[in-house]
C-alpha cells in the first residue's frame, strides 16, 4: 500500500451531504472518471452512513473511497466516533484528519489530530493531513508560523515509514467554501514553505502536498498548473458531476 512515486490527486469530501441514494447515483457517475484517471488518482470521502453504499458502486474501479475522521483509540466509550476497525471493516483506503471545520467548530486540537493521523497511518490507511491558517492568521504575517506549528504538532510521533502514506493538504481557512480563492502567489509560497518544512522531518519519503480551498472548474487549471501543488481537496465542486468531471479532466491534461 506504501506509495512512492504519487500521481496528482483529486479527492472529493462530500462533508455532511448525500444521503446513500444520492451518494450512490453520484457514484455511478464517477466511474467513467476512474476509467479514464491515467495521470491521477480519484479519492472520495462520503458521509460515514454512505461509505458502504459508494464502496459497493465503486468496488470494481480505481477510485479510493475514505473516510472523514478516525478515532485514536480502537473501541470505548466515545459517542459519535469511529475506529479503524470500522473503517476496515468497510474497506475504507483514506483519512481525512484536521480539517479546518473540525479545528473551528468542533475544537478539535493539533494533539487530538496527531492522535488521529497516527491511528490511521500505523493501520496502513493513507491520511490526509489539512492545516492552514484563518484569514486573521495571514493579516497578522502569521501565515508560516501557523503551518509550521500545524506540521510539528501533528507529525512529531510519526514512523519515518508512515511518511509514504500522508497527504498533507494546505487549505486556507478564509478560502474554504467562500468562493475567496488564494491567488497562485500565495498557494505556491505556502506549499515551498510546506515542503522545506517536510524535507527536514523526513528523509526518503516526501509526502504530496495538495491545495483545497473554493477549487473549481474555473479556476484549476492555473492552481493545479502551480509548482508544488500536486492535486487538490474539493469541497462543493465534487457534488457536481460535471464540475468534479472538469477537475479530473484538467488534472489529466496538465
Amino acid at each position: 500500500m506504501k506509495m512512492t512515486s504519487w500521481p496528482k490527486i483529486l479527492c472529493g469530501n462530500w462533508k455532511m451531504n448525500l444521503i446513500a441514494s444520492e451518494a450512490i447515483e453520484l457514484s455511478k457517475g464517477l466511474i467513467p472518471l476512474s476509467e479514464k484517471a491515467k495521470k491521477s488518482m480519484i479519492w472520495v470521502a462520503p458521509t460515514f452512513t454512505s461509505i458502504s453504499a459508494v464502496q459497493n458502486v465503486l468496488k470494481d474501479t480505481t477510485i479510493k473511497v475514505g473516510a472523514q475522521n478516525i478515532h485514536w483509540e480502537s473501541t470505548g466509550a466515545f459517542t459519535g466516533e469511529i475506529s479503524h476497525q470500522m473503517l476496515r471493516e468497510l474497506c475504507v483506503e483514506f483519512v481525512i484528519v484536521g480539517h479546518s471545520e473540525r479545528r473551528q467548530i468542533f475544537g478539535e486540537t493539533n494533539e487530538m489530530i496527531s492522535k488521529r493521523l497516527k491511528k490511521a497511518l500505523e493501520n496502513n490507511f493513507y491520511g490526509i493531513l489539512c492545516i492552514g491558517e484563518t484569514e486573521i492568521e495571514r493579516r497578522e504575517g502569521a501565515t508560516e508560523d501557523i503551518i509550521e506549528s500545524q506540521l510539528e504538532s501533528c507529525l512529531y510521533n510519526l514512523d519515518m515509514n508512515e511518511y509514504q502514506s500522508l497527504v498533507i493538504a494546505y487549505e486556507p481557512v478564509w478560502a474554504i467554501g467562500t468562493g475567496n480563492v488564494a491567488s497562485l502567489d500565495q498557494i505556491e509560497s505556502a506549499h515551498k514553505f510546506i515542503r522545506k518544512k517536510l524535507e527536514k522531518l523526513t528523509k526518503d519519503a516526501l509526502p504530496p502536498i495538495i491545495y483545497g480551498g473554493s477549487v473549481t472548474p474555473d479556476n484549476f487549471e492555473s492552481i493545479i498548473s502551480t509548482p508544488e501543488v500536486h492535486g487538490a481537496l474539493v469541497g462543493g465542486a465534487s457534488l457536481d458531476i460535471q464540475k468534479f468531471t472538469e477537475l479530473s479532466q484538467i488534472i489529466e491534461s496538465n
